[in-house]
């Protein structure tokens, strides 16, 4: 209406194109160039293909060239780099693995924790992609307060003292609420059903390559760190986790709230 004040950074515009498709044996790709029609544009397509089950993709901005009906190793590969940026882009869980790494000064070591890691958020994802998760709207902001309460939890433990025997547990404990949260993401951006094992390898194994390439930095920054020749190295520790524990709580009562 002319006579609502409404500030452009607050307008939301939806906008419905249905486009008819005449073959069903044709192979169809889209490039969408709507990023610059908004400061943020988001984009859920929903492709129903002729006797096969109807595919959801939802993306940010402008994602270059999407398939909408790939070969089995298209699918995978997309899949595999949306793991790989959302494990990158996610602090919070950057943030709760270095807090696993912390005490630790060898690769070796953390080999029985990032399993332990891996395999309970591999749980949790397979049951929120199969929809095994709580289908409510208090879930999602739960996941994601846990989370942070993870972090909290971690770099406590650190300044009071890491039992490293049983980290391993903790970790497993921990890697069920992340792997809620992946499970979140990719529900967000969509697969076709008749392709969901090849999803959720693809995303799982991107997700495990950022999670290593982000775990071999911290150890070696950590490594480094310890081999400074500076006095009170022993603080240096007790420090990084108060840091985290500040971070931690900052998003704990932030999500709260």
């Amino acid at each position: 209406d002319a006579d609502v004040d409404l500030p452009p950074a607050q307008a939301l515009l939806d906008v419905l194109f249905e486009v008819p498709i005449a073959s069903d044996q044709s192979e169809f790709s889209i490039d969408p160039q709507v990023a610059h029609l908004g400061l943020r544009t988001v984009t859920v397509l929903r492709f129903v293909p002729a006797g096969r089950p109807e595919r959801v993709y939802q993306y940010t901005g402008t994602p270059g060239l999407v398939r909408l009906d790939p070969r089995w190793f298209q699918a995978a590969f997309r899949f595999v780099v949306l793991g790989f940026e959302h494990i990158l882009d996610g602090l919070d869980h950057l943030l709760f693995l270095f807090c696993l790494v912390v005490p630790f000064r060898s690769f070796w070591a953390l080999v029985p924790i990032v399993t332990s890691f891996t395999v309970a958020h591999s749980i949790t994802l397979i049951a929120a992609s199969m929809g095994l998760a709580p289908n409510a709207l208090w879930f999602p902001p739960l996941i994601e307060t846990l989370i942070a309460l993870s972090i909290v939890f971690m770099a406590f433990e650190n300044i009071l003292g890491a039992k490293l025997n049983r980290r391993w547990l903790i970790a497993f404990g921990f890697g069920l609420i992340h792997g809620f949260g992946f499970g979140g993401f990719l529900f967000e951006v969509g697969f076709s059903e008749d392709n969901i094992l090849k999803t959720l390898f693809g995303f799982n194994l991107g997700v495990e390559i950022g999670q290593l390439m982000a775990m071999s930095l911290f150890i070696l920054i950590i490594f480094g760190i310890s081999k400074l020749d500076i006095k009170n190295k022993e603080y240096i520790n007790p420090l990084l986790a108060t840091l985290l524990v500040t971070l931690g709580t900052y998003w704990f009562v932030y999500r709260v709230i």
